[in-house]
């Protein structure tokens, strides 16, 4: 099954967001050892309605079954698509979940949940939302913890559509939607400045080569054109926290620390305007605040992609 939510007009691009990815602020989030019961963890992937485990196996996947746990999400775009599984409950202690958009519950979404793959199973999706700035958060209800030690929720991906922004050319341009293309590409890594004690190291998973740095203060310069970025990275057990810094903001602070390692998307933006040149930092800010005995500090920068626009051939 497609993701529903698609790019369908040339201004209009979607990005793919991984369960495993430090953009997704999970609520709580404890160790595994302490159980479904406590938070947010990692899931092997099994179907919780499939009797046949294989034919529920998804990627990567998180799972709870506590009252009031909660995913949230912040993009620039007009639509989101949230996948995974929940496993309703038709007795007396009723388990659900809703959605929020922009901070207002709402029930005006689309979902499916009738197939025994995981992925594909889709638990609200949104279109056609005005341009700008949104956050979607998803929780579950669980008030008489049924199904005690059950997942009940599962999540595997958030799939954003961005958009270019209306207003991004500069006055007096007139440019239309027919006249536009929207391109994304991998940055060369000779674009891209590494400073400090930075290791490369080639298929450092199957098919991947990474940056990777251990030493705080390393750090990672790039000045590119576009109107979306994404940065592929690896979230390990002895990773620690990063900054991210667009354009002299205040730095965001992420951390790729995680109970197992895996390849993910370490951070994303959209809504840049596209008429001028971005100015992006990554900084190793050393042992994750997440975990107080986390004493790690290793961060690996994969990939970075960046969408371009493009009018009849010429960039903007």
């Amino acid at each position: 099954m497609a993701d529903p939510v698609s790019a369908s007009e040339s201004t209009s691009f979607t990005i793919t967001i991984d369960d495993t990815s430090p953009s997704l602020s999970y609520q709580p989030v404890l160790d595994p050892s302490l159980g479904l019961s406590a938070g947010w963890i990692p899931s092997p992937g099994v179907s919780a309605s499939s009797s046949d485990s294989q034919s529920g196996q998804a990627g990567s996947l998180h799972a709870t079954e506590v009252d009031g746990a909660s995913l949230s999400l912040s993009w620039n775009g007009t639509g989101v698509s949230l996948f995974g599984e929940f496993l309703p409950v038709d007795d007396d202690g009723t388990a659900t979940y809703s959605i929020a958009l922009d901070g207002t519950p709402t029930t005006n979404f689309a979902f499916s949940n009738d197939s025994p793959v995981i992925s594909d199973n889709v638990l609200a999706t949104f279109s056609n939302l005005s341009y700008g700035e949104h956050t979607v958060e998803l929780t579950l209800h669980n008030p008489n913890s049924v199904f005690d030690g059950t997942v009940l929720l599962q999540v595997d991906r958030v799939v954003v559509i961005g958009e270019v922004p209306p207003q991004s050319f500069a006055s007096g341009t007139s440019l239309s939607n027919s006249s536009l293309v929207v391109t994304t590409q991998t940055v060369p890594d000779d674009a891209i400045s590494f400073q400090g004690q930075w290791s490369f190291q080639p298929d450092l998973t199957p098919g991947q080569s990474f940056h990777t740095s251990t030493n705080v203060g390393d750090r990672a310069l790039l000045t590119f054109n576009g109107t979306a970025i994404t940065i592929s990275g690896l979230a390990t057990t002895s990773s620690g926290s990063y900054n991210v810094s667009l354009d002299g903001e205040v730095p965001q602070t992420l951390s790729a620390l995680s109970q197992y390692n895996t390849s993910t998307e370490i951070f994303f933006r959209t809504g840049l305007d596209p008429s001028v040149m971005h100015h992006l930092s990554v900084v190793n800010a050393g042992p994750s605040a997440i975990d107080s005995d986390s004493v790690g500090s290793f961060l690996a920068l994969g990939s970075v992609n960046v969408t371009t626009v493009e009018s009849n051939g010429v960039s903007p």
